[in-house]
């Protein structure tokens, strides 16, 4: 199955063959893809950054408020 003369032959429809996207080799569209992939998980490590590190104090902050308070259950007390 071949085009008219001078023109490249149509490839399978695929996700970079729409209207709107980059045009360019499919080495460019990779790249633009990957560098767009990259900032999404920086800002999402950026934006989740907070999240986790609250979080993980929090956690530590509760397993020393138990440890605490099984060390201070279970110690003798002084009777007067």
């Amino acid at each position: 199955m071949r085009g008219p003369p001078g023109r490249r032959q149509d490839g399978p429809l695929t996700a970079t063959s729409y209207p709107g996207t980059l045009s360019g080799t499919g080495q460019e569209q990779q790249t633009h893809m990957e560098v767009t992939q990259s900032w999404f998980v920086a800002k999402a490590a950026i934006a989740l950054g907070p999240i986790i590190g609250f979080g993980t104090v929090d956690l530590i902050r509760w397993l020393l408020r138990r440890a605490d308070w099984q060390r201070t259950s279970t110690a003798p007390r002084s009777e007067p």
